[in-house]
């Protein structure tokens, strides 16, 4: 080095970063993701800007997103270069997959959506890209394309720019982010101000309140009794009534569709045939929102809720489960299970395939199907019960799984419609759909119906020229049922609602005179129920009740329970009252101090015999007295 050289400072280097550089740098990602909040705020369906309190919930978004980027830039301190490109690129994804996942179903991402997500990671992408292909795509262009853009340009952005200019830009981001935070606070409350900052300002403001929140059920205390049951053999009589039992789910299928519940319109005439050959059950409940919680109960008669957040079957489950067609098939019944379903969605099949059925066909069990939702299209799964049914031999139980009318309500395009037009110009995300074409989208799910009325009423023609109608039980139901914005939620999946708890229920055993039943029933009583008509005891493990005993109770406590990316909740109906848990709000629709006590036992009974695998080895689930 020569006498009259000097080495500049380090931190006036141009390869070192100026101090003000890493703040300017954080205030600049707030900025460019900001201005994005705003953007989608206004073009997404259900954006902050289309509510009455945009300004508020623009603020608490920015706030938090405030937040987040302060704490992901002090992070970023401490890790190299690269790895801070890695995440930022993982932070922007996120961002805009929790944005897509609102603009598909009005819900950002949280922890429960993202357990949910990954339960089933390939299944839920692909009935995402088979709603809306050219959103999906659109959306994971843009994200990566600005994750990459971001974390190149931002940094070189602020490098540019003076000392001078990144203090001033500096202050004057902080003050903005500090009024939104202000803001925030002068508008902190309850009611729907409260709901729709903490669920659908954004995903930062979104995440903050998911980390607040707890998994925890209803609180208070419990004064209901409740049995424990050792596991024991069941025992059964030599001699039963060998008759062929067919349990039939529709999807979706809410009760005023059909006239024998009240439905204005004549949408499915061969299942309001058989309703007035069997008994109708009026006051039917299913057991939970979503498909892979009430589905499964209809055959095995146990309650759904196994854990405080959402509960996917794992291989060879620690519980038992004893289903219809496993006591069918050690009876001597051959036994099926048809599904227009992908079966392995939420990991169903981890609980349905007990080792007990003959024939389980679905439509994951082989090359994806060419329906863009994944599913078969219910031909398809009638046809394969029917072929199944001729190939004779002992009494037969077969469950369909009938998925047509879920959204977007597909028919074949050779299929008359009756009531909805031949094609739609607008788009059905789940969840979503514009408020303003609600009755044509009930016209088109009046459609699916009637074309799902049409396969049934073609396989009861079959069984009734093949002389087996008169030695066949048939059974109608539904897994849930479907709102259209009755109150403010479209579809199913969702918070607890009328229109989506009740479900139809017929029960048709050969023998028996029709009737109207108005007895409390719920979906979990059709093992006990079939059971009963078969000159069977019901199982022991089974919570659910017999429908055909002459002298039902005068009360019973009903439970529903629902824990999707959508809502967490449950809730009991005695006595014509119903009441509702929160797990969001922390609180009760209303006050009830007896149901309160009832639902607080049923809760804390549930989850803790699902969290003690001793108990599970010696105990079936309890039953609430």
């Amino acid at each position: 080095m020569k006498p009259d050289e000097t080495r500049r400072p380090a931190e006036q280097s141009p390869a070192q970063p100026r101090k003000e550089q890493p703040v300017a740098t954080a205030c600049a990602w707030w900025c460019a993701l900001g201005l994005l909040t705003l953007a989608l705020g206004a073009l997404a369906p259900g954006g902050f800007f289309h509510t009455p309190h945009a300004v508020a919930l623009a603020c608490a978004e920015l706030a938090a997103l405030a937040v987040l980027v302060a704490l992901a830039a002090a992070a970023g301190r401490l890790v190299g270069r690269r790895i801070r490109i890695v995440a930022a690129s993982a932070v922007l994804l996120a961002f805009g997959a929790s944005w897509g996942t609102f603009w598909y179903t009005g819900h950002f991402l949280d922890g429960e959506s993202i357990g949910f997500l990954f339960g089933d990671l390939a299944g839920v992408l692909g009935y995402a890209a088979g709603m809306n292909v050219a959103l999906f795509a659109a959306l994971g262009a843009v994200t990566i394309t600005a994750a990459v853009a971001a974390t190149r340009l931002l940094p070189r952005w602020v490098a540019a720019r003076p000392p001078a200019f990144l203090r001033s830009f500096t202050r004057i981001t902080i003050s903005a982010a500090a009024a939104c935070a202000v803001t925030t606070l002068l508008h902190a409350g309850t009611g729907e101000y409260r709901a729709q900052r903490d669920f659908a300002a954004g995903p930062s403001a979104r995440a903050l309140s998911d980390l607040l929140e707890s998994p925890d059920g209803p609180q208070g205390a419990a004064a209901a009794p409740v049995s424990r049951r050792p596991i024991a053999p069941a025992e059964f009589p030599v001699e039963s009534r060998p008759l062929n039992v067919l349990v039939i789910l529709v999807d979706s299928l809410r009760a005023d569709q059909l006239r024998t519940f009240g439905g204005a319109r004549d949408v499915m005439p061969a299942v309001d045939a058989l309703a007035r050959e069997g008994i109708a059950y009026t006051d039917c409940l299913t057991t939970a929102t979503h498909t892979d919680y009430a589905a499964p109960s209809a055959l095995s008669s146990h309650h759904p809720l196994r854990a405080r957040t959402s509960h996917t079957c794992p291989a060879n489950p620690p519980y038992p489960r004893i289903l219809l067609h496993d006591i069918l098939k050690a009876a001597g019944w051959r036994t099926a299970i048809f599904s227009s379903q992908d079966e392995h969605w939420r990991s169903m099949a981890n609980y349905l395939d007990t080792g007990s059925l003959d024939r389980y066909v679905h439509a994951g069990a082989g090359p994806r199907p060419e329906n863009p939702e994944g599913t078969l299209d219910d031909s398809v799964t009638t046809d394969a019960a029917t072929r199944w049914i001729d190939e004779g031999g002992a009494p037969f139980f077969a469950c369909l799984n009938l998925q047509n009318a879920h959204a977007p309500y597909p028919v074949p395009a050779g299929f008359a419609r009756r009531f909805g037009p031949a094609t739609r110009d607008f788009p059905i995300s789940f969840g979503w759909y514009p408020r303003e074409k609600t009755e044509v989208v009930k016209d088109l799910y009046a459609d699916s119906l009637a074309y799902i009325d049409l396969l049934l009423g073609r396989l009861f023609d079959h069984l009734k020229e093949r002389g087996l109608w008169d030695e066949t039980i048939v059974i109608v139901t539904a897994d849930h049922g479907e709102a259209f914005y009755e109150r403010g939620i479209a579809m199913h999946g969702g918070a607890i609602v009328p229109e989506v708890a009740r479900v139809p229920l017929i029960v048709r055993v050969p023998g028996l005179a029709p009737a109207r039943d108005a007895r409390p029933a719920q979906i979990l009583d059709i093992p006990p129920t079939v059971c009963r008509a078969l000159g069977m005891p019901p199982h022991p493990s089974f919570q659910g009740i017999d429908l055909l005993e002459s002298h039902p109770p005068r009360e019973r406590s009903r439970f529903i329970v629902v824990q999707t990316p959508f809502a967490r909740q449950c809730a009991i109906d005695r006595g014509g009252r119903t009441l509702i848990y929160d797990a969001h709000a922390h609180a009760f629709t209303s006050s009830d101090p007896d149901l309160e006590a009832r639902l607080v036992a049923w809760y804390r009974a549930q989850v803790d015999y699902y969290a003690d695998h001793a108990r599970m080895a010696a105990e079936y689930p309890p039953i609430l007295e």
